[in-house]
């Protein structure tokens, strides 16, 4: 159940991106049942395959695109804030409308903490990974607070 739960949030994420980013762009309103066929006519072949090492360039080419997103994000957001010279409108320190979005958001953003210990175990030196393992995790904790603090602010 976490795992197809994991799976509705993530096709749930990439139809609302979508269908935002169209209906912003070419300026319509379009059905979001589109994007949910679409995706998951790309998604059930790529879940049946096993050998996901096939993958490994484009888990590559995934994270360069999202480092490129949080680099361009981050400097229109930063150049929003220097031309408006002040906070966005109704900043909450606690929206709860959003909480629970909020809180399922957080849960998705830790499920890969499932894939620890195989990564650990397979490892060349386990007896590094534990420092290498805190880095890594206080680094995506950092880049998720200061980034969405700067949209939010924006």
């Amino acid at each position: 159940m976490t795992q197809f739960s994991f799976a509705l949030s993530y096709i749930s994420f990439m139809v609302e991106s979508g269908k935002s980013t169209v209906d912003k762009v070419f300026d319509v309103d379009s059905n979001p049942w589109v994007y949910a066929s679409a995706i998951i006519c790309i998604l059930t072949p790529v879940a049946w395959e096993r050998d996901i090492t096939k993958f490994a360039f484009t888990f590559l080419i995934g994270c360069l695109l999202i480092v490129w997103g949080l680099i361009v994000v981050s400097f229109y957001a930063t150049g929003v804030l220097y031309e408006e010279k002040q906070f966005g409108p109704e900043i909450k320190a606690l929206n709860t409308n959003g909480y629970l979005t909020t809180l399922g958001m957080t849960i998705y953003s830790f499920e890969g903490i499932g894939i620890v210990m195989p990564v650990m175990h397979s490892c060349d030196s386990p007896e590094k990974f534990t420092s290498i393992f805190i880095c890594a995790m206080i680094t995506l904790v950092i880049t998720i607070i200061t980034f969405s603090e700067l949209c939010y602010l924006t």
